[in-house]
């Protein structure tokens, strides 16, 4: 909640920032991992940046972050949230000792330009002031509870992925359908979780944020079908079908959140596992308390069609408003 509370700070203090004033101070972040004589480097900057850092043309992440003695290499570059890029390197450095960075990136992108870096301790770095200390160490990666923790929260605010899930609720809350469309949705969003968290495959946030918004919108749209069509347990029952594609770009968007950790990629498996289970916990937790009452409401007969109906037109109105405003 106070990391919801901090984000939703950030996010009022840079938008009154750019409406008072035509000039905006670039930002990029980095969090950089030491163990034995490898230094793991994350760093996050606005896509437009690329083209002046000109990463284009070399391998080499010097040019962006220098580690003294030590000799890096770019493993991965993706796309993020907000119109990002990460880009992910390795420096193989003589020793295990500590060692001296230098963040280059903000002399070359000038402008007052400002670096936020995690290395052990936390620096803000500005033009004539980008060097700063990482010191020999074990990594401070996140506890596997923590990161059980931090899946369930991503599940919990992420109201997007509860408003599709409530979309697949309405059709039809027996158990046995609603079972399968869950289970394909989890292994869906776990395969494409895994392959974004290991860096294997990230598409743009400007093509993942839109879809997931279609699927919403989707779901409302077949819920009405089917209830014109007084098809709903046939269509219910064949939705784990659609249900699948659509959890493979939802999988895309949790994985903003392991993203942010900045983690080395030697605890990539357990933070995997820790957050994906999170998210699983998370999603139980609101899945079955609605799927249960909705079905007594059901039996009872007191949830008209013409309800269900209104409630999945109202949910076909947000994806497209959703679509309209990510794209």
């Amino acid at each position: 909640m106070r990391r919801l509370l901090a984000s939703l700070i950030a996010l009022v203090i840079v938008t009154l920032a750019s409406v008072a004033s035509a000039h905006q101070v670039g930002l990029s972040r980095g969090t950089y991992v030491r163990e034995g004589n490898v230094v793991h480097a994350t760093v996050t900057f606005a896509r437009g940046d690329a083209a002046t850092l000109e990463l284009a043309k070399s391998t080499d992440p010097s040019t962006l972050v220098a580690v003294s003695g030590c000799t890096g290499r770019i493993e991965s570059l993706t796309p993020t949230a907000a119109d990002g890029l990460e880009m992910r390197a390795d420096y193989t450095c003589p020793s295990s000792g500590g060692v001296s960075l230098d963040a280059k990136l903000v002399d070359t992108l000038g402008g007052g330009h400002r670096h936020l870096a995690h290395a052990g301790s936390d620096y803000v770095l500005k033009e004539g002031e980008t060097r700063f200390s990482l010191e020999a160490g074990p990594s401070t990666s996140p506890s596997f509870t923590k990161l059980v923790v931090l899946g369930v929260e991503h599940i919990w605010t992420g109201w997007d992925h509860l408003l599709f899930l409530f979309g697949l609720l309405l059709l039809s809350p027996r158990l046995r359908s609603l079972g399968l469309t869950i289970s394909a949705f989890t292994i869906a969003h776990s395969i494409t979780l895994g392959l974004a968290a290991f860096g294997v495959w990230t598409p743009p946030a400007s093509v993942v944020e839109p879809a997931i918004a279609l699927s919403i919108a989707w779901v409302g749209v077949e819920n009405v079908r089917a209830l014109v069509a007084k098809r709903e347990g046939t269509v219910a029952a064949a939705r784990w079908r659609i249900t699948f594609p659509f959890g493979l770009v939802h999988g895309f968007g949790f994985a903003s959140a392991l993203r942010e950790l900045g983690m080395s990629r030697a605890d990539v498996p357990r933070a995997l596992l820790g957050f994906n289970l999170g998210v699983e916990i998370g999603q139980l937790a609101v899945v079955v308390p609605l799927a249960l009452g909705l079905a007594w409401i059901v039996r009872s007969g007191k949830l008209p069609a013409r309800a269900i109906s209104f409630a999945s037109a109202a949910i076909v109105a947000v994806g497209v408003v959703l679509f309209v405003v990510r794209v």
